[in-house]
């Protein structure tokens, strides 16, 4: 048992757990134990018990040629540009779009929190706001 969480206040009401207090920043730890469905310190537990984090039924490996198309998304990704800073805003979407998705965008790119650092930069946001502009507009009329 760990002191840290006996010695912790209680979290706040709207948090699963007391370790669910660093999600929001990207600095919390799964709790394994919630994983497995056995964790017996409930809300006083010092790990992340956001439900993100949580098993689901659905929760499946993708098939090998989805996986393939993610592996080439990522490869083109980091072959179409050399600014660190577009390459994070351009992975963080990706990155959003599931758990197996941002499963491997940090496992090519490194840990998410670094992505979100340059990516929350004034010149990630301009590019962040720009793409998603180009985004939002329809390739052609019609379309």
């Amino acid at each position: 048992t760990s002191s840290s969480s006996s010695n912790a206040e209680p979290p706040r009401d709207d948090l699963p757990s007391l370790g669910s207090q660093k999600h929001a920043v990207g600095a919390c730890t799964p709790c394994t134990f919630l994983k497995k469905g056995n964790c017996t310190h409930g809300r006083a537990c010092g790990y992340c018990h956001e439900s993100v984090h949580a098993p689901t039924d659905t929760a499946t490996r993708p098939s090998k040629a989805k996986r393939a198309i993610l592996t080439k998304s990522l490869e083109s990704i980091e072959n179409a540009t050399q600014d660190p800073v577009e390459r994070a805003c351009m992975l963080l979407e990706v990155a959003a779009k599931d758990a197996y998705h941002a499963y491997m965008v940090s496992v090519r790119a490194g840990p998410m929190d670094e992505l979100r650092r340059l990516a929350s930069s004034e010149y990630g946001r301009k590019f962040a706001a720009a793409r998603a502009e180009s985004v939002a507009q329809p390739l052609a009329p019609g379309l």
